[in-house]
């Protein structure tokens, strides 16, 4: 209301007052705010200044397979939810953080080389911690591998590695399934992590038939990071409640 001048205008135009905040069904008025506004007024969304204690901590964006990436811009605290968030996930997951981890996904998403670059293909990069709770707690050690390495690499690095835990996109993960890997590497894992992509009831049937172990899945937005994970007693998922608010919205926009 105060500091972004998008929504100063916009309370201004459906006349709310600050008093009328007092009530939160009093957002019911205000419409909702699509991504192309937010393209739209990029600038009008950003604050005019940051609260004492917050500090400007750079930008997410959205995939873009529904259209065009959305830029979001984030303080060190709306960034550093993730992580947070990340750490409970794993928590409900009951996943060990001392074990170890390999996530085989898009090279945009890994972490960088040493020099800051991608990580190139027929490379797997070893961390000194696990990604996002690394900063948060003491952690086993884990790999970054691309996803757009040959699938039989990926076999391949996954017998080298032998981890724990294993997180990649659900599609690349049913076709890893479909591979030939070892009984010894099989019973080296504890879990394993579906990402990104759609995972149907037979997806989900195949790759724990073959990894023999819990498949986990989450839902989230890369603007604003984990919205909800699964819940490993069937399927539906906790919220996030803290972090968002989740709304069905029906066709005729209600």
């Amino acid at each position: 209301y105060d500091v972004v001048p998008y929504y100063r205008q916009l309370f201004q135009d459906q006349k709310i007052s600050r008093r009328h905040l007092r009530d939160s069904t009093i957002l019911n008025e205000i419409p909702i705010l699509e991504k192309g506004e937010v393209e739209k007024h990029a600038q009008k969304l950003q604050t005019d200044h940051l609260w004492p204690g917050h500090k400007q901590a750079g930008t997410t964006q959205s995939s873009g397979t529904t259209g065009q990436p959305t830029v979001v811009q984030h303080s060190d605290f709306s960034l550093g939810m993730f992580r947070w968030l990340k750490q409970r996930e794993l928590r409900w997951y009951r996943y060990d953080p001392l074990a170890a981890m390999l996530s085989i996904r898009p090279k945009i998403e890994l972490p960088r080389m040493p020099d800051g670059s991608l990580i190139p293909d027929g490379t797997y990069l070893k961390l000194a911690a696990w990604p996002y709770l690394g900063g948060l707690f003491e952690t086993g050690p884990a790999w970054a591998f691309n996803n757009t390495n040959p699938v039989r690499e990926q076999v391949q690095t996954l017998e080298k590695i032998k981890p724990n835990y294993l997180l990649m996109q659900s599609s690349c993960l049913e076709y890893l399934s479909m591979q030939e890997i070892s009984a010894e590497t099989v019973d080296s894992l504890v879990g394993v992590h579906a990402i990104s992509q759609t995972l149907t009831p037979a997806m989900r049937e195949q790759i724990e038939k073959i990894f023999r172990v819990p498949l986990h899945q989450n839902y989230g937005l890369n603007e604003i990071g984990l919205v909800a994970s699964r819940c490993e007693e069937g399927g539906r998922y906790h919220v996030h409640s803290e972090q968002c608010l989740v709304e069905i919205v029906r066709d005729d926009g209600t």
